[in-house]
């Protein structure tokens, strides 16, 4: 693998670097959970009456990937993002992005 780099130009790295997702665009901070979403996690997730309480969101989705003052990020398997708002510790909603 180190061989075929070898021929690499500067060019050619910034190609290899993935772009950063909407939450590192965002400032968010790495939380260090897992922060993916299975297929099933996220139609219970789409399911959900809200407010829920911070406590439950945990124990059923686990620990996001990114998080700040107003939002949890979890990851899909296609790459995009669920934004879970917060309001103190209720989760008022999420958005897809």
């Amino acid at each position: 693998m180190a061989i075929a780099l070898l021929g690499c130009s500067q060019a050619d790295w910034a190609t290899l670097t993935p772009a950063p997702t909407a939450a590192e665009q965002t400032g968010m901070v790495a939380y260090g959970g897992a922060g993916q979403l299975s297929p099933q996690e996220w139609a219970k997730l789409q399911s959900l009456a809200w407010p829920q309480n911070y406590r439950d969101m945990k124990g059923t989705f686990g620990f996001p990937a990114w998080r700040n003052e107003s939002a949890d990020v979890y990851r899909l398997a296609d790459g995009s993002e669920v934004w879970v708002f917060y309001e103190g510790r209720q989760a008022t909603g999420y958005e897809l992005r």
